[in-house]
C-alpha cells in the first residue's frame, strides 16, 4: 500500500508465511523520504502488532502469545538496524547517502564492515551474511554511480515516466 501510494509501478508481492512479504516495484523520481516511508512500512506495523499481541498475552496470561510477540518484536526490531540490506539501512541510505554515489558507496562499505565486525564479535552467520550481501553490491553501485554522474555532466536527461530506455541513451550508457 505504501509503495502504491508513493508512486511505485509494476508492483509484485511474495508472501513469506509468519514473516511478512517481499515486495518489489519500480521507482522513478520518487523522493528519498517516500522511499524511507516505504522501507518503514514493513517493520513498523510488525512492531505495533507485536506490542499489541504482547500486551494481550500478558493481560490474558497466554504464554504462546507473549512468545510470539517477543519474536515479532525481535525480528522487526532487527530489521530496523541501520545496516544494508535491512529496512533500517535503506532508510538511512535514502535519507542521508543516496544523493551522491560516493556517499552511497562509502555507506555500503561502512555497513558491510560493521556487519562483518558484528559477525566476528558475536560469531553469528546472520551478520556475516548481511555484510556479504552488502559487499557484493558495492562494485555495481560504484559503476552505476559513475555512469549516472558522467551522463549528468553531459546534460543527458531521460523521461522518468517511460518503461524503456530510448535506444540512443542505451547506446551512450
Amino acid at each position: 500500500v505504501a509503495m502504491k501510494l508513493s508512486g511505485y509501478r509494476n508492483l509484485k508481492m511474495f508472501f513469506i508465511p509468519f514473516f511478512g512479504a517481499a515486495v518489489s516495484g519500480r521507482s522513478y523520481n520518487i523522493p528519498g523520504w517516500k522511499k524511507a516511508v516505504v522501507s518503514l512500512a514493513g517493520p513498523v506495523p510488525g512492531i505495533l502488532f507485536g506490542t499489541v499481541l504482547g500486551i494481550a498475552g500478558m493481560a490474558l496470561k497466554i504464554t504462546w502469545m507473549i512468545n510470539a510477540a517477543v519474536l515479532c518484536l525481535i525480528l522487526n526490531g532487527m530489521n530496523l538496524l541501520p545496516l544494508l540490506p535491512l529496512d533500517g539501512g535503506r532508510v538511512v541510505q535514502e535519507l542521508f547517502f543516496a544523493r551522491h554515489y560516493a556517499f552511497d558507496v562509502a555507506f555500503r562499505v561502512l555497513t558491510a564492515s560493521i556487519a562483518a565486525a558484528l559477525a566476528v564479535l558475536f560469531g553469528d552467520w546472520f551478520f556475516g551474511f548481511l555484510g556479504f550481501l552488502t559487499a557484493i553490491g558495492i562494485p555495481t553501485a560504484l559503476r552505476s554511480g559513475r555512469i549516472v554522474q558522467a551522463l549528468r555532466k553531459e546534460g543527458v536527461q531521460c523521461d522518468s515516466e517511460i518503461d524503456d530506455i530510448p535506444k540512443e541513451l542505451a547506446v551512450r550508457i
